[in-house]
């Protein structure tokens, strides 16, 4: 499995990739991840990845060029191998649900791509295979927001879950797996 993450954030991930599942999970070598610094991909002496809304509107969004760039420097990243299914993480999203993570499961390889300020400029989606969203939810952190890390973390860690279980290389059993609404272990 290879998962590849495209944020502004690099930095905030490779504590979860390092630690409980996520961690042995990569260890072992059952999946490997990648982040693409979006902000290599900007423009400018800044390095700017936004811009106001295509048609406009209020604040700035996600600029398509920085953004598709870095999706594709990213898919590339991951090697030849089977198409890197792409999604975006955003607000406006299908929610995610434990049906969308085990047909994500049959994916070997994901490209993650969240953004920042007010989202993405409309013309990012047509260069995606989906939308997903975790729901409705704020919170106090930019690190928990909906619009950051949590998102990819949690369906990461989804993914990984069923995608495993078949092949038991983590040892993971878990009733949510079967559709079971429990914290506890079969």
């Amino acid at each position: 499995m290879q998962i590849a993450i495209v944020t502004l954030f690099p930095e905030l991930f490779a504590p979860f990739f390092a630690t409980s599942l996520m961690g042995r999970a990569s260890e072992s070598g059952v999946v490997s991840v990648h982040y693409e610094d979006l902000r290599q991909h900007g423009l400018g002496k800044h390095l700017s990845v936004d811009d106001t809304p295509y048609g406009g509107g209020s604040g700035m969004v996600m600029r398509p060029d920085c953004t598709v760039a870095a999706m594709d420097a990213a898919c590339a990243a991951l090697g030849p191998g089977e198409p890197v299914h792409r999604i975006l993480l955003t607000p406006q999203g299908k929610r995610f649900t434990q049906a969308d993570a085990r047909r994500l499961a049959e994916k070997s390889r994901l490209c993650l791509t969240c953004g920042r300020y007010e989202g993405f400029d409309e013309r990012v989606r047509s260069f995606v295979d989906e939308e997903l969203s975790l729901g409705d939810c704020r919170a106090s952190s930019a690190k928990f927001s909906g619009d950051k890390s949590s998102k990819r973390e949690a369906l990461a860690s989804a993914y990984l879950r069923i995608a495993d279980s078949g092949q038991n290389q983590l040892r993971v059993k878990d009733c949510r797996l079967c559709g079971l609404r429990t914290n506890y272990h079969c």
